[in-house]
């Protein structure tokens, strides 16, 4: 029972990993190609030496636009990515448990953590890997009783400029986009990047994404994970008579979920 909660059974491998030399550039081209949210950065020998994310690539591409609002919405500069990279990246061993695992992202509040042992990086174990376990435990607890409040939001009518300001000053990952107050999509870090050479006031509908669901407030956090490991998506939503009422990502959804199951243990 307790080996379908370890580490090294839900983890990903291989780890896609760039060179400390390697452009930011670079960096976005490999997020892109393998549609991940982060990269290692690995030396010569294949040692961990730091994590590359998309938050790292857009704090370094609003500070380089400034305030020149006639330019674009970001400006990623061809500079080597250990000049901006988390140096030291929190690993995990392959036989911790996954409630370890989740405590550690959510007191860090990261979304992934490499697995190493002896030195050697074997896999990396993401929000999403976690979500899926969460819909594996079959956890009845309703969503309503999970949720975030309130949910950021935005209109689709929302300048890029105005969004991405939005996603940094809260601090989020993503905002929901909106209309008529109900929600229609997600302005997310992964969007704000691949519009970074459009006009700053193109509206935010013309690159959201559709990555996020939503359930009735009354539906079991297993089935609302399930789907979300699915589709892929990282962000549930608590809905009731057209009104948003919360918002689980999967750093919640995982946390909350692996807890209970330590509380049952």
């Amino acid at each position: 029972m307790m080996s379908r909660f370890l580490v090294c059974e839900y983890m990903s491998s291989p780890v896609h990993v760039v060179h400390p030399h390697a452009s930011l550039v670079e960096v976005y081209g490999g997020l892109q190609r393998w549609g991940i949210s982060s990269l290692a950065v690995a030396d010569e020998a294949d040692r961990l030496v730091g994590v590359v994310s998309r938050t790292d690539l857009l704090r370094v591409g609003r500070r380089a636009v400034g305030s020149n609002h006639r330019r674009a919405l970001l400006e990623l500069p061809d500079v080597p990515v250990f000049q901006h990279m988390t140096d030291d990246p929190l690993t995990i061993l392959p036989t911790a448990t996954l409630s370890e695992a989740a405590s550690l992202m959510w007191e860090n509040r990261v979304h992934r953590l490499f697995v190493v042992d002896d030195g050697r990086l074997l896999g990396v174990l993401s929000v999403n890997d976690l979500v899926r376990a969460v819909g594996d435990l079959r956890i009845t607890t309703p969503i309503s009783q999970l949720a975030t409040r309130p949910v950021v939001t935005v209109d689709v009518a929302t300048p890029l400029s105005t969004a991405t300001d939005l996603l940094a000053g809260a601090q989020v990952t993503g905002v929901v986009v909106v209309e008529n107050e109900w929600p229609v999509g997600i302005f997310g870090q992964e969007e704000a990047l691949d519009a970074q050479n459009l006009h700053r006031d193109t509206p935010v509908e013309d690159v959201m994404s559709f990555g996020l669901i939503c359930f009735p407030e009354d539906t079991a956090l297993h089935r609302a994970a399930a789907a979300a490991a699915t589709m892929n998506v990282r962000r549930i939503l608590s809905v009731s008579k057209r009104h948003i009422r919360g918002i689980l990502t999967g750093l919640d959804v995982a946390r909350v979920g692996l807890d209970l199951v330590s509380d049952v243990r």
